[in-house]
């Protein structure tokens, strides 16, 4: 999986961080329930709490590896939230897919693609672009087949404004209600469109999110 970037700076002690997902009382819905986790903020080295305007003066360049460190911890925490409701998951970076998970209450297998992406600081989530999306669906496919029939899933994640919007579709619903069959798909991950993949009831969400942080 390659998380795609742009060159940005971002804000290093977090102050607040917030688990969240949403869920649907049957199917894996009912799997993927995250309790609310929130940690409170902590100090710099001096002992004392950073204010805003200390916040904006701290601000420095992402990492030369960030796409890489990026692309890893979307795969992961793909991985966490399905792991963390009961799913049997692991890593097989396999050409089309980069997860295999087992649903507990349903019993289906899950061939799962993981797209994701990083905006700069103030920055819409906006749309996320899957290039040549039907050769992809091909080697999603071809995995699935491979691994014993298990069913296409994409998931795609967005890290935007403090937070990390993350959906889990079956490639068949992507087909059918969000792909006009264009060479290419372009995802929205906007409020907007969250809202509609809320009503779906094939499509699952979850968000993490990020209070103001300063490291150094």
């Amino acid at each position: 999986m390659v998380c795609h970037l742009r060159q940005s700076t971002f804000q290093l002690i977090y102050r607040q961080i917030t688990i969240r997902t949403c869920t649907r009382p049957s199917g894996i819905g009912r799997a993927l329930c995250l309790p609310r986790l929130v940690f409170s903020r902590i100090e710099d080295f001096g002992g004392r709490y950073m204010s805003e305007i200390e916040h904006s003066k701290s601000l420095v360049n992402r990492s030369t590896r960030h796409a890489k460190i990026c692309g890893n911890f979307f795969e992961n925490l793909v991985l966490y939230v399905l792991s963390r409701n009961g799913f049997e998951t692991a890593l097989v970076d396999h050409t089309g897919i980069d997860i295999l998970a087992r649903n507990p209450i349903s019993g289906e297998y899950l061939g799962i693609s993981v797209k994701g992406r990083t905006r700069n600081s103030g920055e819409r989530a906006g749309r996320v672009k899957i290039d040549n999306f039907q050769d992809h669906l091909d080697k999603i496919d071809s995995a699935c087949v491979a691994f014993g029939n298990a069913t296409p899933y994409l998931a795609v994640l967005v890290d935007a404004n403090n937070e990390i919007n993350g959906t889990l579709v079956p490639v068949k619903n992507v087909k059918e209600k969000y792909w006009s069959g264009d060479r290419n798909l372009n995802w929205g991950m906007g409020k907007e469109s969250l809202n509609i993949y809320k009503t779906d009831p094939d499509t699952r969400l979850f968000t993490l999110k990020f209070g103001d942080s300063i490291w150094f």
